[in-house]
């Protein structure tokens, strides 16, 4: 059965909107987003579904750009802060697992930061232009390995930092006939808003049903 690859955040992540999508098209779901993560984190976890041979030219890959100042990081399984605090409650629900690392055969953790040392470390280290870089080449490897069964989306609609940075990186989905939705008038958060839709009760998220909404309004018909 073919399967319906998706990358993002928690807008991808915590909904079923996703599966809902995967069974009007009849293939099945692999949803590699993780709550609250980053776009690192996508990048790395389709590096993992390649060096798996996880995706087949008949698959479909849709895949959400999130908000960019978010950085998240893969730990080992012996790294100092995982082992201190895989128990702790507070902090364990941020850690994530997917497929092992093909080296050492374990299942290196995503960690989704959420206090002021990964903030600092965050501060120091990002480089928002090249992971932006690193989402185009994934995209074009992406679009070779399905057939150019590939959507690309958007968490919002100030997604960039600058109107520069904004049109280089829409310029070349273009020249490179990647499909995407407009991020002014399709994104997810900027829909919602223009709109006055119902949030969910945590006021972050959309309700099950806007979700719903979103995806047969937008997502559905490029695929179809």
């Amino acid at each position: 059965m073919n399967t319906l690859h998706t990358f993002g955040c928690s807008l991808t992540a915590s909904s079923n909107w996703t599966k809902n999508l995967a069974k009007d098209i009849n293939y099945q779901i692999n949803n590699c987003a993780v709550p609250a993560g980053d776009n690192k984190t996508q990048i790395r976890r389709f590096h993992d579904l390649v060096l798996h041979n996880k995706i087949n030219e008949s698959d479909f890959i849709l895949w959400e750009i999130t908000y960019l100042n978010r950085l998240g990081f893969r730990l080992s399984q012996d790294h100092h802060f995982l082992t201190r605090n895989k128990d702790n409650k507070n902090i364990k629900h941020n850690f994530h697992t997917y497929l092992p690392n093909i080296l050492d055969e374990t299942c290196h953790v995503d960690y989704v930061a959420f206090n002021e040392e990964w903030y600092n470390t965050n501060w120091y280290i990002q480089n928002i232009n090249e992971m932006l870089s690193e989402l185009l080449f994934c995209f074009n490897i992406c679009k070779k390995m399905v057939n150019n069964n590939l959507l690309v989306w958007f968490a919002d609609e100030n997604i960039f930092e600058n109107t520069k940075q904004e049109n280089n990186f829409v310029n070349y989905l273009n020249k490179n006939k990647i499909e995407y939705l407009n991020h002014h008038s399709e994104s997810l958060m900027g829909w919602v808003k223009r709109n006055s839709y119902e949030l969910a009760d945590d006021k972050l998220h959309p309700t099950e049903q806007i979700y719903n909404l979103y995806y047969k309004t937008f997502i559905l018909p490029k695929i179809k």
